[in-house]
């Protein structure tokens, strides 16, 4: 009488080849980094921000930025604190191209010119001339 079936060191073999193959292919798919979803977030945050304190103000308020720098502006000028952060001027940790300004005017908080995008390595925030941030 002939058993058939796979022996035991047969199914082990199989499964630490599975488990190789995975590993290799999970460590090669792109990924949208922690740091790059948390600037993201912060970003939108204190987009968010800034529009609400052109609705609440008489003033425009905006975000300028400079490289990976940004920093929160009453009518042009450096003024106010990121509540998020404790302060007008943010270092980002996860590189992005954006326009040198994203203004919202008083009394509606609509943005400034045309849609603006600040574009992230896998992703990006945009702020439509409504004053919608996504």
């Amino acid at each position: 009488m002939k058993k058939s079936g796979f022996t035991m060191v047969e199914v082990v073999a199989v499964l630490v080849l599975i488990g190789i193959i995975s590993a290799v292919t999970v460590s090669t798919l792109p990924k949208v980094g922690e740091s790059e979803f948390s600037e993201r977030l912060l970003l939108k945050s204190n987009l968010r921000y800034a529009r609400q304190r052109s609705m609440d103000t008489t003033n425009n308020w905006s975000v300028s930025f400079s490289g990976n720098i940004y920093t929160l502006q009453r009518d042009g000028s450096p003024d106010g604190v990121f509540p998020a952060l404790g302060a007008g001027t943010h270092i980002s940790g996860a590189p992005f191209l954006a326009p040198a300004t994203i203004e919202f005017a008083s009394p509606n908080g609509t943005l400034v010119g045309g849609t603006k995008t600040v574009a992230f390595a896998n992703s990006a925030v945009t702020v439509y001339s409504t004053g919608a941030i996504q």
